[in-house]
């Protein structure tokens, strides 16, 4: 699929049947349905899908509590990888809980997905912590990052 042009808007319960196939293809150990709805219904979550063409290529989701973000899920459809979907959708979470007062933001990432450690760099995130076994299916570390805004 060529991408014309990626609009990034709002995640709506419209979008989870979409974000759940993408989350099913690209996550080792992917949330539940259950889990994409709570976290729509969270006032404090902010969640958003990048379509082209009215389908959505990828998501992003994260929260907001006090002057601190945290993301949590980002998943790009695996067809549609290394086109900057992921970036232009981190670029505008960030931005926007910048707007929104957060001063630091943090992630964990699976030790081994080189791919999205390199993006995260990329938008100054620095490893500054390790949890052990984070990861159940298969088992593996996290790195906890952490970027300032």
């Amino acid at each position: 699929m060529e991408v014309e042009s990626i609009h990034i808007t709002g995640m709506g319960f419209h979008h989870l049947e979409a974000a759940r196939r993408i989350e099913l293809t690209s996550c080792l150990d992917p949330w539940s349905m259950e889990s994409f709805e709570s976290e729509l219904s969270c006032r404090h979550s902010l969640p958003w899908v990048a379509v082209s063409a009215g389908k959505v290529l990828g998501f992003l989701i994260c929260r907001r509590v006090e002057d601190g973000g945290e993301v949590l899920r980002l998943a790009v459809s695996p067809s549609m990888r290394r086109r900057g979907i992921g970036g232009t959708l981190l670029r505008h979470a960030l931005a926007e809980l910048r707007t929104q007062g957060v001063a630091r933001v943090s992630l964990e990432v699976r030790e081994s997905n080189a791919a999205a450690v390199a993006l995260y760099e990329m938008f100054g995130f620095r490893k500054l912590a390790l949890r052990k076994e984070y990861y159940r299916n298969p088992v593996e570390n996290a790195a906890v990052m952490f970027a300032e805004l």
